[in-house]
């Protein structure tokens, strides 16, 4: 109640005489001070909500403020925060979807430092920068559905989406493989629509994995599969669709979404200044080797597209015609884990 009075009276009164007096920068500074879920220019969301699953796995609700419009089942967003005297970001997927409430759900497993900040030390009521909505997988429709672990978190809403819509159109289902670790259980599992619990199969990912016959009889039929896990996971349902397509003479088109702890890049130990050239805007920049180039080239008013800054999404890849970057594995890179190491000629 007091969180909507609040809400109320800023829109009515501090909203417009802000934008006369204040810079929106300053007044947003100034609400993430006084913990209040408004801003001029930016997303904010206010923890509503925390509940434990298990010993590492936590929910957590979040109340957007009015700058966040509209997401689509399966987008991920990224939270920002200061966390032991450094400001970082990190992105989840919404695990619910959308509704009239505007509520954002996330399932979390706890294993950096980032997430810990989340399940553990921001407290409710508490107010946290957030970004809007990315991803793309909401465009495809899928036969299956797989999920590793905590991947069922961004496979979740997918599958829900897609499953009713084809229950109230009276088309063919598609299938959940919820893979876990059985002493582990499925945590995410009591949040299932029951209406959907005959297409949703909880198995053994360790030994279904090694069992290639067994898994074929799941993905019998399949031309479209979605999988979502770790990277070790999503290889092994890359080999064994591989195979499977091979053996049946029909092509699987496989969709891959890597969940994975954040491996930090570090920058050279001596600081140094290299030309960037951007091909397609026909610009050169200055840029330090001491920032990754995504940093970089935002700092300088270049906005290339992207979306978790984490090196998982690939939204920022691009080709590199010319020079050297940290790491480099081939000439598609990410600039937002890359770090130059000489002039660099990007294709942007």
């Amino acid at each position: 109640m007091l969180h909507g009075l609040r809400q109320a009276f800023i829109n009515k009164l501090v909203q417009p005489l802000s934008k006369a007096l204040v810079p929106y920068h300053t007044f947003d500074f100034w609400m993430q001070q006084l913990n209040i879920n408004h801003r001029l220019s930016s997303i904010s969301a206010r923890l509503v909500e925390r509940s434990w699953l298990d010993d590492d796995t936590v929910r957590l609700v979040f109340q957007p403020n009015t700058h966040f419009k509209r997401y689509l089942a399966g987008q991920h967003v990224r939270f920002s925060a200061a966390v032991e005297s450094r400001v970082l970001e990190r992105s989840y997927s919404i695990s619910n979807i959308p509704s009239k409430q505007n509520t954002l759900v996330f399932f979390i497993k706890v294993q950096g430092k980032f997430s810990r900040f989340l399940a553990k030390q921001l407290k409710v009521g508490h107010v946290i920068e957030m970004s809007e909505p990315f991803g793309e997988n909401h465009r495809a429709t899928y036969d299956i559905f797989i999920a590793g672990g905590i991947g069922i978190t961004a496979i979740w809403p997918l599958f829900y989406q897609q499953a009713t819509a084809a229950l109230h159109h009276k088309e063919s289902v598609p299938r959940l493989l919820y893979m876990s670790n059985p002493e582990r259980g499925y945590p995410v599992k009591p949040f299932f629509d029951r209406a959907l619990e005959q297409y949703i199969l909880c198995l053994n990912g360790r030994s279904l994995l090694s069992d290639h016959h067994t898994f074929n009889q799941y993905l019998k039929g399949a031309l479209r599969v979605i999988s979502c896990g770790s990277n070790s996971f999503n290889q092994q349902v890359k080999i064994i669709t591989t195979q499977l397509s091979q053996d049946s003479g029909k092509p699987i088109k496989l969709t891959l979404e890597n969940f994975a702890p954040v491996i930090e890049q570090k920058p050279s130990h001596i600081a140094q200044e290299f030309a960037i050239t951007l091909t397609k805007q026909q610009k050169t920049l200055r840029v330090s080797n001491q920032k990754n180039l995504l940093d970089s080239l935002l700092e300088q008013g270049i906005k290339p597209q992207y979306g978790c800054k984490q090196g998982v999404c690939h939204q920022c890849s691009c080709r590199l015609k010319e020079g050297q970057v940290s790491p480099q594995r081939a000439a598609i890179i990410q600039p937002c884990i890359s770090f130059p190491q000489s002039d660099l000629e990007l294709e942007l």
